[in-house]
């Protein structure tokens, strides 16, 4: 195996499988041959060099690390001294008690490493007040007159409170966990978490995600002497900076969210303005010769100005660097269970939010699969089929979307050769508030088919595949796991057609791309662009306006119909465009539009907040010249 790494380079542990040998379960399934790469890279010989589909790479370590790095196998004292060097860093005082249990380190080998530690100057030994036992600092440390930072939540298993005792004799703050406390015994709730603000633990709350509602709820509130209740309470609401209260996802802060004239910092939103040569009503009669792009925060529902420019904000004729924009040919992958029966889907797209499949499955799952960490969206581009869930079967077709929720017992059973899916992954699936249009604007949830029971009664050996957090555990049972008689609730699978997609459209206004979100997700919205009738308005756009989208990655898949705001791009292939890159209309669409009634284009988009990552393979199906296509439309570059 090292002369293989050796000779071609970085390698998976699926390079090794023997094409002959038994059929084991996909994805992180351990065969001989990964535990081999795990022990070679448990002992320093191998390194990751990088992740294809999740699947680690293995290279060697001379290969992978820079020039420099000292790569000599550390003592066990010089390591206890490293160790305890950088426990000291993180938990900026602490006895020698505290030292050696951040890594666990035997008291023995930590108080050698102090003594070393302290006789370099490296550490200093000092005297907490109320401490009966020495403690020490790195060495030159600075100790502030105050700590001024914004209140947090912590975790109770963040380093400041993991030694319960050390927590109490720091801070005077007893912090037991009560999860295993019966309800009755419990003193403070069941999950409770303590309130960091300007240097002490102030408080712990007893939070619950109200998932259906989108609300951190606080069921309990247990304030320190002295602390300030409004620190307390502000602590759940800026514990997640990245979680705005409003779109792309539903409130999730425990405060009421900001009203909609408060900025970002809570002040009130700027007057709107009016300057130089610019329209009175965006969208609407620009200045002759002029292009309007919108420039906007928090997708297209936060503060806004329109600029009129004399040129397209896309018409640049180089990009150097790692932002710009993409397109992708789809229909050019070759998914790993298009042709095994065994195979999963291709990783496209990712972030920490979502991730972004493309399935060819050709042939029925010869297993069962059930996603532990979150719902699995199925999006029929080609194919028919059914869906087997724990709940009982749906029929799928071209154009819909099968909703499969967390926990579900689903597989795949096509009953046709050439199939497309394209799969979205995240935490929960949840319908848009649909606001002043009313409950059955878009579409009317009765359009919504869930399955009816079909239970299986019958024996032999099946296989259920459990991924969670990057892992694949398989449950084998003697009967057919799909054996569910009946079914109550408000939790299922479900299907929507895009035909079923009704747009708010506007005779006079071109609305913007938020106003087709189907679904919402903690993260990302998916969206759907089905055919409406152009706007009629004389002076009102037809086409999308130019726009930059600063706060979210857009990614949009084409599944049907005529894409009039694109050049060169068919059914099967995608688009996305970073935050932070303009994109807009190409050249001639807007002469296209005005020759049309209606739109003829069925897509689908996902709007997410966190940074998309293209995989290898996905990189490979790119096409290169569509980054600079505006300035070829232009004639600033031949085509």
């Amino acid at each position: 195996m090292l002369d293989r790494i050796r000779a071609e380079g970085p390698l998976a542990a699926s390079a090794f499988r023997d094409p002959d040998g038994p059929r084991r379960g996909s994805w992180w399934d351990w065969a001989p041959a990964k535990h081999v790469l795990e022990d070679l890279f448990d002992c320093g010989t191998l390194l990751v060099h990088d992740r294809v589909n999740f699947e680690r790479r293995y290279d060697l370590a001379e290969r992978v690390l820079p020039p420099g790095v000292d790569t000599s196998e550390p003592t066990a004292a010089e390591a206890a001294a490293e160790l305890t060097l950088l426990a000291a860093r993180a938990l900026g005082v602490g006895t020698a008690a505290d030292l050696a249990d951040y890594y666990r380190l035997p008291s023995a080998q930590a108080r050698a490493a102090l003594a070393e530690l302290v006789a370099a100057g490296l550490l200093q030994q000092v005297a907490v007040e109320g401490w009966a036992k020495a403690a020490y600092l790195l060495g030159g440390t600075r100790v502030p007159r105050r700590v001024a930072h914004p209140p947090v939540l912590l975790s109770p298993f963040d380093s400041l409170v993991w030694s319960r005792e050390r927590t109490e004799r720091l801070f005077g703050f007893r912090y037991r966990l009560e999860v295993y406390v019966p309800a009755g015994k419990r003193v403070h709730g069941y999950y409770t978490m303590p309130v960091l603000a300007g240097g002490r633990l102030v408080a712990r709350v007893d939070p619950k995600h109200d998932r259906q509602a989108g609300r951190l709820l606080l069921r309990g509130l247990h304030l320190e002497p002295g602390a300030d209740p409004a620190e307390a309470v502000a602590a759940p609401a800026v514990s997640r900076p990245a979680t705005p209260c409003r779109p792309p996802w539903p409130a999730r802060c425990a405060l009421p969210c900001p009203p909609e004239e408060s900025n970002a910092k809570g002040g009130e939103r700027m007057i709107p303005q009016r300057k130089g040569l610019a329209s009175r009503q965006a969208h609407v009669d620009l200045p002759e010769g002029t292009v309007e792009e919108e420039h906007g925060r928090q997708a297209f529902t936060g503060r806004a100005s329109h600029l009129y420019r004399t040129a397209p904000p896309t018409a640049w004729v180089k990009v150097e660097g790692p932002l710009h924009p993409w397109a992708f040919d789809w229909n050019q992958l070759a998914p790993p269970d298009q042709t095994d029966p065994e195979g999963d889907p291709l990783v496209v797209l990712s972030n920490r939010d979502l991730t972004v499949l493309v399935s060819r499955r050709s042939q029925p799952m010869p297993f069962f699969v059930r996603d532990a960490d979150g719902d699995v969206v199925y999006f029929v581009h080609r194919g028919e089929g059914l869906l087997e869930t724990d709940y009982g079967p749906l029929q799928f077709r071209p154009g819909d979307y099968l909703v499969v929720p967390k926990g579900t017992t689903h597989r795949v059973v096509p009953s046709t050769d050439d199939n497309f899916f394209l799969l979205i992954s995240g935490d929960e699936f949840v319908l848009p508030d649909k606001g002043l249009l009313g409950h059955h604007a878009l579409f009317d949830p009765g359009v919504l088919e869930t399955p009816e029971p079909d239970p299986h009664d019958e024996r032999g050996e099946f296989r259920v595949r459990v991924r969670r957090r990057g892992e694949v555990t398989t449950f084998t049972f003697p009967h057919h796991p799909l054996n569910v008689v009946g079914w109550q609730g408000d939790l299922a699978p479900y299907r929507l057609n895009v035909a079923d997609f009704r747009p708010v459209v506007s005779p006079r206004y071109h609305l913007p791309p938020s106003v087709h979100t189907t679904f919402r997700c903690r993260g990302f919205d998916i969206a759907t662009f089905a055919p409406r009738p152009f706007e009629t308005e004389p002076g009102a756009l037809r086409v999308p306006f130019y726009h930059s989208n600063i706060d979210n990655d857009e990614l949009l898949f084409y599944h049907d119909g005529d894409f009039f705001s694109r050049k060169g791009i068919d059914r099967g292939m995608a688009t996305l465009h970073p935050a932070g890159v303009h994109h807009g209309p190409q050249p001639g669409a807007a002469e296209g539009a005005a020759a049309k009634v209606m739109t003829d284009e069925v897509a689908v988009m996902i709007e997410c907040l966190e940074p998309l990552t293209v995989s290898p393979e996905a990189e490979k199906a790119s096409i290169a010249a569509y980054a600079t296509s505006w300035a070829r439309g232009l004639g600033l570059l031949d085509e």
